[in-house]
C-alpha cells in the first residue's frame, strides 16, 4: 500500500461506483505505509461495505478465481507479478498505461487502459465490464493468450535459444 500502486484511484472509483449500482465490492490487497490512511478513506466516505483492506493474502489464486475483474491504478511499474496471475486468471484487466503493462495490456483488445489517477474512467469501464460479460470474457481471453505467447515457459525457452543460435552462429 503504497504511493506507487495508487489504491486511493480504487477508492475514490468506489465513490463514482456507488451512484451507479451498489452491487459490487473492492478488495484491495497488501500492506504498507499508507495502511491507515487508505481505512481512514474508506471510512471517511461510508465505504465499509464496498471497500475491504484484506492486507497480506497467501491464497491469491483462490482470490482471482472469485473476481470479477482486476484493476491495477498503478502510477508507476515494472511489469507486475499480480497483473501476470490476474491475466493467467483470465480476469478482464483495467490498468493505466505505465511500465511494462502496454506490452501485455492494448486498450480495447487485451484490457482497459485508464488515465493516471482517474477513478471516475475506472468506475466507467468497471460498469462496462460489469454490463458486458461477452466483452470481459474477449478481453480476459485476449490478455490470456497474449501473455502465453510473450511470457509463458515455452516463450521464454525459445527465446533463449534464439539467443545461443545466435551466439554459436557468430562464433562460426
Amino acid at each position: 500500500l503504497t504511493n506507487q500502486k495508487a489504491q486511493w484511484v480504487l477508492i475514490e472509483a468506489a465513490i463514482e461506483l456507488k451512484k451507479s449500482t451498489e452491487q459490487f465490492v473492492i478488495i484491495i490487497v497488501g500492506e504498507g505505509e499508507l495502511q491507515t490512511e487508505l481505512t481512514e478513506k474508506i471510512t471517511a466516505n461510508k465505504l465499509e461495505k464496498h471497500v475491504k483492506m484484506l492486507g497480506f493474502y497467501a491464497e491469491m489464486e483462490q482470490l482471482l478465481a472469485a473476481a470479477d475483474c482486476f484493476a491495477l491504478p498503478s502510477i508507476d511499474e515494472g511489469m507486475p507479478m499480480s497483473l501476470l496471475e490476474a491475466v493467467s486468471s483470465e480476469l478482464p484487466v483495467i490498468c493505466t498505461h505505465v511500465g511494462d503493462i502496454y506490452k501485455l495490456i492494448t486498450d480495447h483488445e487485451s484490457g482497459f487502459v485508464i488515465p493516471l489517477d482517474n477513478p471516475k474512467a475506472l468506475s466507467e469501464k468497471t460498469i462496462q465490464l460489469m454490463n458486458d460479460k461477452a466483452l470481459s470474457t474477449t478481453l480476459a481471453k485476449s490478455a490470456k493468450e497474449k501473455m502465453i505467447k510473450l511470457y509463458s515457459s515455452e516463450a521464454m525457452a525459445n527465446s533463449y535459444s534464439d539467443i545461443y543460435r545466435s551466439m554459436l552462429l557468430a562464433k562460426q
